[in-house]
């Protein structure tokens, strides 16, 4: 039967992977850590192949056509009998030279024997890592090796598709040489079996392999070895591990964790198998053409979901081949086109060709590509020389419950098309187990707050206020939330405040971990929550606020904290503190009692104190928000922290104005306000001449309009700087010139005044001094 190419079925879902649970994110084999990890400790190991001695009785051998039983070790006298039967060397192999004589011929005399050889089978079975109660040993044939015999590296499945594995049982012989090698997938292993020390005469061997493992048999160089070949037969139902109740238990917890990501179900999980199969094995049996590890697994999976109540499990066996053209930034800024995996064929469990195109799986994730097609540039190898990457087989597992072509053609999972579409529960009861998915996720993954906002908005409509106060108590934790304010109006808006006010009062005074950075985001929703809240909400939300100001303060002055501060102009991230601050304010002074007002006063007195201490370089901000936008006039608190503000303000503008005009009568030039270079200082162009007068002229306007401090003198500080514009040069006379006519006009100044009268006179003065020249 051939396999039906995967890409031609018709169904084409979205090349797009469903959504998976947050870093670790995968395993060496591509499943998520936590189940790659727990998974290695749930089986006792198995093998591929396992040989040791066993103590197996004389079976009491005799062959159709010899008059006596064997002797063992085997005489020459009945080797010549043997080879007299004309039987033929190992059918299929051509470069294998032993006598092999089939299972109808081969008679045992011992009444005991297939009792024994069932113990040997448990045994042997067990070996691989399977329960033996499952398995069942039929005689194949006995083999005889002479001297010069040997067979080249085959696999028994070659001969035997329905093959599983074999055991094979070294009676006691007498010879020399004859290693017995196995191999698989680069590992080799040989064993003598004490043919050397004359010790395989008193005992017998066995071993046991799976089919697809290759097997060897070097040159006999003396002697005769007989050996017994069994094939393993699987009993109904299946094949099955041997877990560890513990480890069993622990993966099952894994799993659980991590279908509990995908509250609908809508979950997937796809890893890399060890070995590769061939495509006609997978066709005719399936997921039972799997061995070893593979199989293992498989049933480990299997195993686990109906310990956590998932009835049964669906696979999908993919052999994946690389196709080029998938570009990809290197670590060195370059880009380069490196392969990426597709499938290839697809074949359901139960051996019948995939109706589905599997290639919606991310299988760059399953399977590790990044040592391909990586050129060395220390010794200039092209990387089209470098090993191609090899085909591999994988597997995609899911709960057989599960519609398997929504599951495949559904995008990213849509936590709004499970809230919507999920009829079996209620409303709340959908909400709560997405909710129960976004907390064990926690609030730092990235999907967090579009998810949450869902949740909220499906609540808002189904009115479910207990998830909505839980929703919110989660949103509190995430780092990052963009306008919830606003969701939170809404909600409150449509519902009142009663039926979320645990939740919203938590999410307002608890601001435990919540930086300067972000205190802004919990201000906002305080400014525009604060009609519906209670006052006593309100003034504890700002305790907290301030409280979290202080503590930057204080670790400021300290020396403990790497947060700094720099002046600057009148930005929105100075305003989105201060605007709902000073509002906030303003409003409760003017509608709090005795007792809450008293609260308040103490709020003001902390803050003016951080002022003070603390934000002396945020002034201008501040100053331009209690002096522009002038919040509530009629509030004592703001006219207090207006005072306050004003007297630093002015304090840290004499200070700038005195280290302007000292520099402009030094250097007969305005003060550079952006040195950015030695270009810029030594040879400035005419606009930045102009933009630095003007900056030193509105300085002065304003010294002079807020001249109530007579101990700075401005009057006659600002005579000094009117005198040294004698001595400018021509060029800085002009910028100065264009900086007063830049002025707003709306200025009243006499020193502006004068200043434009002294430069329009020296400007005339000398361009008649370049007319008469």
């Amino acid at each position: 039967m051939s396999q039906t190419s995967a890409s031609s079925q018709p169904v084409s879902p979205s090349t797009s992977t469903p959504s998976t649970p947050p870093a670790p994110f995968r395993g060496p084999d591509g499943l998520p850590s936590s189940l790659s990890t727990t998974l290695s400790s749930v089986l006792h190991p198995g093998h591929l192949w396992y040989s040791d001695s066993c103590s197996l009785p004389l079976p009491g051998l005799s062959i159709s056509g010899l008059p006596d039983h064997l002797a063992l070790p085997l005489t020459e006298h009945q080797a010549a009998q043997l080879e007299a039967l004309d039987q033929d060397p190992l059918a299929g192999n051509t470069s294998n030279s032993s006598l092999r004589i089939p299972s109808d011929k081969v008679h045992f005399c011992r009444p005991d024997w297939d009792i024994e050889l069932d113990y040997l089978c448990k045994i042997a079975v067990g070996k691989l890592g399977l329960h033996s109660a499952d398995a069942q040993c039929v005689l194949d044939a006995l083999f005889l090796n002479r001297a010069g015999d040997c067979f080249a590296p085959f696999a028994p499945a070659d001969e035997d598709p329905d093959l599983f594995a074999t055991i094979l049982i070294q009676l006691p012989s007498e010879y020399k040489g004859g290693e017995l090698v196995f191999s698989h997938d680069g590992k080799t292993e040989g064993y003598r079996h004490d043919a050397d020390n004359g010790l395989s005469r008193f005992k017998s061997f066995y071993s046991v392999s799976y089919a697809h493992v290759q097997r060897e048999l070097k040159p006999i160089e003396s002697g005769f070895r007989l050996t017994l070949q069994y094939k393993i037969v699987w009993l109904p139902p299946v094949p099955k591990p041997m877990p560890s109740v513990d480890a069993i238990a622990e993966f099952a917890n894994a799993l659980q964790g991590y279908v509990d990501y995908y509250p609908a179900g809508n979950w997937h999980l796809a890893f890399e198998l060890a070995y590769e199969y061939d495509s006609e094995d997978l066709l005719t049996h399936g997921i039972f053409t799997l061995y070893a590890e593979d199989w293992r697994n498989v049933s480990a999976f299997s195993t686990a979901a109906r310990s956590i109540g998932i009835p049964g499990l669906d696979f999908v066996i993919c052999k994946l081949q690389w196709v080029e053209g998938h570009e990809t930034a290197l670590t060195d800024g370059s880009d380069q086109d490196l392969p990426t995996m597709k499938v290839k064929e697809a074949v359901w469990k139960l051996g019948a060709p995939c109706p589905f195109n599997m290639n919606w799986v991310d299988w760059d994730s399953v399977v590790d590509l990044s040592y391909v097609h990586h050129a060395d540039a220390g010794n200039g190898v092209d990387s089209n020389d470098k090993e191609k990457p090899h085909t591999t087989d994988a597997i995609v597992l899911w709960a057989e419950d599960r519609d398997a072509e929504s599951l495949f053609k559904s995008d990213r999972y849509s936590v709004r098309i499970f809230l919507d579409n999920c009829t079996e529960c209620k409303p709340a009861e959908r909400a709560s187990r997405m909710l129960g998915c976004l907390e064990r996720r926690g609030p730092t993954d990235d999907r967090a707050w579009p998810e949450v906002c869902e949740v909220l908005d499906f609540c808002h409509q189904e009115e479910c206020h207990e998830e909505a106060s839980r929703a919110i108590m989660f949103a509190s934790r995430i780092p990052e939330t963009e306008d919830f304010e606003g969701v939170l109006f809404c909600y409150i808006r449509s519902h009142g405040w009663d039926v979320v006010a645990d939740a919203c009062t938590h999410y307002l005074c608890n601001l435990e971990g919540v930086d300067l950075d972000h205190i802004g985001c919990r201000l906002r929703a305080l400014f525009q929550l604060y009609p519906s809240l209670p006052n006593r909400v309100a003034l504890d939300s700002l305790s907290q606020v301030v409280a979290v100001l202080e503590s930057h303060w204080m670790r400021f002055a300290d020396g403990t904290s790497a947060l700094t501060f720099t002046p600057r102009d009148c930005n929105e991230e100075s305003l989105e503190r201060w605007v709902p601050l000073m509002s906030i304010i303003g409003e409760l002074e003017l509608n709090s009692t005795d007792e809450e007002l008293a609260t308040l006063a103490s709020i003001v007195d902390r803050t003016v104190h951080i002022i003070k201490a603390f934000l002396i370089r945020e002034i201008k901000p501040l100053h331009h928000l209690l002096f522009k936008h002038n919040p509530d006039s009629r509030s004592t608190h703001l006219k207090e922290i207006r005072e306050e503000v004003n007297t630093i303000y002015i304090a840290e503008r004499a200070q700038e104005f005195e280290r302007q005009k000292d520099y402009v009568i030094e250097n007969r030039r305005a003060f550079r306000i952006r040195p950015e270079d030695d270009g810029y200082e030594r040879f400035p162009s005419v606009d930045n001449m102009v933009e630095d007068w003007l900056s030193f002229l509105s300085l002065c306007i304003e010294m002079q309009a807020c001249d109530s401090n007579e101990s700075l003198d401005i009057p006659s500080q600002l005579k000094a700087i009117m005198a040294c514009v004698e001595d400018l040069s021509e060029s800085e006379l002009e910028a100065l010139s264009v900086a007063i006519a830049t002025v707003d006009g709306s200025i009243e100044s006499s020193f502006l005044s004068e200043m434009e009268v002294k430069v329009r006179d020296l400007s005339s003065t000398i361009k008649f001094v370049d007319v008469a020249m």
